[in-house]
This record gives structure tokens, sequence and C-alpha cells, in this order.
């Protein structure tokens, strides 16, 4: 038999090691044209050459991370679809071991194999799509430097630039004492994402701060200066601490409370959102990403980025896990968007009724909790109010979830 799934693992590897090859010389350009070119000229003129050369070739050496990071991408996709392979050529050997049917025994034998390989399929078959997608979503990250989910919160207009033509995040705010740590303002609900695209960021907050672990662990990572007049927030970059000050915020970034709007006063969550802008070495807005990153900013701790699956999601929940989700934005891969459904959402008073929903696409969600009927229910960082759902707790059917949404992250404290 061929292999099950589609695509040719060898054929793959070749454009790996393709891209593999040249990056190495893309990344010393510079190095070279400054050798060849300017050995040893100091007259009028020299600085702005050797400036010229060293802009344009900073654009080679991204290029060589580039290549470099397709490379990767490729290559994982390609064990992936080996491995998938492997699997199921395995349950069908298995098959065809039960055979000839001659008793009962060798019957009951064979169906049990048979649904095994059924199983093994369709375990298969998701994964390759959840490759599919990651898989692509690196290569336009590495090409477009864009991966993960990271539109912009409801506020955000695509034409909004700041005055130094920096982008969407515009005034900043300089603090004005310390914020509240309460219990009573760590209030996922109260979270408000702004023009940032940083729902990935959000969500996971607002997951943490939904038990008193998760508001300790929030707390843990700030520590007030007073010398200073502003907050060092801790976050992790590969499992390590590095501590960023945040004196100011921004005015059209998120907020935390009541009615809120915009610009706005500061808050926890601005806070930890203007030190994550910090740590992502960008200024004008936070880049994409998915809600086990922002778990393993905020914590230190690994997270799992997995498909989108209710019962593996209660699963986890049940373990003690926190977790977000990722809405559909495959369009170009499958035809299809997050769209609109017939939801049951909770209101202010606690009471459910059904509203028609416009799933956020590409946009990551706080999930609360799956019910034993796997229906799943979902919290927006777009805040009270909002345009999109309204701001309440969505309650999404098993089917409903698993047609609008197509990634989750999880984080299990290891206390």
């Amino acid at each position: 038999m061929g292999n099950f799934l589609p695509g040719d693992p060898a054929g793959i590897d070749a454009v790996a090691a393709a891209l593999d090859s040249e990056s190495p010389g893309l990344d010393t350009v510079e190095g070279e044209l400054l050798v060849i070119t300017l050995p040893s000229w100091t007259a009028t003129g020299s600085d702005l050459a050797r400036n010229t050369i060293h802009h344009w070739a900073a654009g080679m050496t991204g290029a060589a991370s580039s290549y470099g990071s397709c490379a990767v991408a490729l290559s994982a996709f390609a064990a992936s679809l080996r491995a998938g392979n492997a699997r199921v050529a395995a349950a069908e050997a298995v098959v065809q071991s039960c055979l000839p049917i001659v008793t009962p025994a060798d019957a009951i034998a064979y169906a049990r194999a048979v649904a095994e390989l059924r199983q093994t399929e369709d375990e298969v078959t998701t994964q390759y799509w959840i490759d599919v997608t990651t898989c692509a979503e690196a290569i336009i990250g590495a090409t477009t430097g864009a991966s993960g989910h990271g539109g912009g919160g409801p506020y955000a207009n695509d034409t909004l630039t700041s005055v130094d033509g920096q982008g969407l995040l515009d005034d900043l705010v300089s603090l004005n004492g310390q914020v509240d740590l309460s219990d009573a303002a760590l209030n996922p609900d109260l979270v408000a994402q702004g023009n940032a695209g940083d729902c990935w960021f959000l969500s996971s907050l607002m997951s943490l701060a939904s038990t008193a672990w998760g508001r300790d662990a929030i707390r843990a990572g700030l520590r007030w200066d007073s010398d200073k007049g502003g907050y060092w927030v801790r976050l992790y970059k590969d499992g390590k601490p590095h501590e960023y000050f945040v004196n100011a915020i921004y005015a059209d970034g998120a907020g935390s409370g009541d009615n809120l709007s915009w610009p706005h006063e500061a808050s926890w969550v601005s806070i930890y959102e203007a030190a994550m802008v910090q740590a992502q070495g960008k200024g004008d807005d936070t880049k994409g990403g998915f809600g086990a990153d922002g778990f393993e900013a905020i914590t230190g701790q690994k997270a799992v980025h997995a498909g989108a699956d209710p019962a593996t999601l209660r699963k986890a929940l049940q373990d003690g896990a926190y977790a977000t989700a990722g809405s559909d934005k495959k369009t170009w891969i499958f035809g299809h968007d997050a769209g609109t459904v017939n939801a049951q959402v909770q209101d202010a008073s606690g009471a459910w009724h059904t509203e028609s929903v416009d799933l956020v696409d590409g946009h990551e969600y706080d999930v609360v909790r799956v019910d034993g009927s796997n229906n799943v229910y979902l919290r927006n960082p777009w805040g009270e109010s909002n345009s999109s759902d309204g701001g309440g707790i969505i309650r999404l059917t098993a089917e409903q979830f698993k047609d609008n949404f197509d990634e989750t992250s999880y984080f299990k404290p290891s206390k």
C-alpha cells in the first residue's frame, strides 16, 4: 500500500535542505561586502558607504533567518508525515495479520483491528491538518513577520498611525501611583483589548486571573519601584526570567474596569501589555502568538499547543489546566472562516439566552470551562459591550466549536 497521508516527505526534506544551505551565505553577506569593497577606505564618504551596506545587508540577514525558519518548519512537517504514515501502516499490518478468518475468535480479532485502524486514521488525519496549518503559519510568519493569533482589538483601525508613524499603539499615559491588585480588580470579565493585536496574551492573563493560584502568579510578576515610580514586570523567555520597567501604559491599549473607555487609566492588564511590547522588541504593537506563548511568558512554565477537540479540552481542564482557544483563520486552506453562530450567551445577571454571535476570525479566546456534554464556554478578550458577542460568556456546542476553532493551548502548573 502507498502512504496514507498526501505529500512527499523526501521531497519536502529536499526543499528544506535547499533553503537551509542558502541561509549561511546570506547571513554573512555584510562582512563579505565590507571586506571586498571597503578594506581600508577612510576618506570622505566611507561612513556613508558602510552604513548603506549595513542597512542593505540587514535585509539579507533577515532573509537568512527566514530561510532557516522555513527549513525548520518544512523538516518538522516531513517528520510528521512519516510518523503519521508509519502509525497507519502499523495498524494496517495488524489487520492483515488477522487474515484469513477461520474461527469466530479470528473474526472478533479482525473487527477489533479494523476499528483500531479507523481510529488511527482519524487521529492521524486530525494531526495532519494541525501540522499543515502549523507549518504554513510558520512559513508565513518567517516571510512576513506574522504568526499566531494577533488581530487588533475592537478599537483597532488599520489606517491609524501614531504621531511618529509607528503603528496602532499611540499615546503613552504615565503611571500615577500603584494600581489595584485585589481579587476584585483581577477580574477576567473586566479585561478589554485595545488597539494591539495581543488577544493571545490577554486571553492567557484572563485564564490565569480566574483562579487564586493564577492571580497570585500575576501579582508575583509585578514589583513596584517607589523611587522610579513604576513597576518592574517579570516575563519569561525560554524559561528564563527577565524584568522590564514600566512607568507608562498605552492609552489606546488594553485595560481593565467597568464601563472602560479609551483613553483609559493604568491597570494590571495595561502594565503587563506594556512590558510585553518591550519584551518583543516592537514599539508599536505586539506580535501574534498563541495562548501557550502567553502562559509561558507569564509563568515560565511549559504550555501545550494542540488541536481543537472539546473532549481533550475538558479532560485538560479537569486535570487542573488553564486553557485558551483560537478561532479559525484557515480560509486560504479550507475555504471558510470563523463565522456567525447562534450561541448561548450569559448576560450580567447570569441568565442564558440565544444570540447571533460573530466569532472573530483568527482570534484567541479564554476557555472558561467545558461541560459534560462537551459544550465549550468562552470569554472574548474584547471585553464588555463589544460588537462581536456583547462581552458575556459564550457557550458553543461541541460541533460549533470544532467547526469554528482550529487550535487550543493548555497550561498545567507544576506547583
